[in-house]
């Protein structure tokens, strides 16, 4: 019978509570017919531009010296490095200065670099699949000779691959 009781009397208290909680909580504001207002693209009015996909989908940031895994793989060119550098940073192929006349240190080309070994001027990048490409970064000549030694004044293309 004491049973019957407890659990009566908690049964109660917790109707009480509930009870309680009902009259406590504000009843909820009306659903506002408008929506919220939003911009051309689907996001929200006032959001900054990098919270919209659509912006950063559009226009993609990236650094000019830098070419990542994330963009070679958005891209469609599925066959060398240098197709791949033409059409993504083709001012990396510019050859700084005239190329009859070497630098000072004697370099006439820019030169390409695969994980820290040289491999040569910029026709080798054919040689390259894109595949095996994990990063491909720009070097400017000051930094190439500093970097790489004589005969890399005219820029390297450095590539980490797999």
């Amino acid at each position: 019978m004491r049973t019957l009781s407890v659990s009566a009397a908690l049964l109660a208290l917790l109707a009480v509570c509930r009870g309680a909680a009902a009259q406590s909580t504000p009843p909820a504001p009306p659903p506002d017919s408008t929506p919220p207002a939003r911009t051309a693209s689907g996001a929200p009015a006032g959001a900054p531009a990098a919270a919209d996909p659509i912006a950063r989908a559009v226009r993609p940031r990236y650094r000019r010296e830098l070419l990542t895994e994330q963009e070679i793989a958005a891209s469609p060119i599925t066959s060398h490095a240098l197709d791949l550098v033409r059409r993504l940073r083709p001012e990396w192929l510019r050859n700084r200065g005239s190329s009859d006349q070497p630098d000072n240190d004697g370099s006439r080309e820019v030169q390409v670099w695969y994980n820290g070994r040289r491999l040569g001027n910029t026709d080798t990048l054919r040689d390259v699949d894109t595949s095996q490409v994990i990063e491909m970064r720009w070097v400017d000549p000051i930094q190439a000779r500093t970097m790489y030694g004589p005969g890399n004044g005219r820029g390297v293309i450095s590539i980490t691959g797999r």
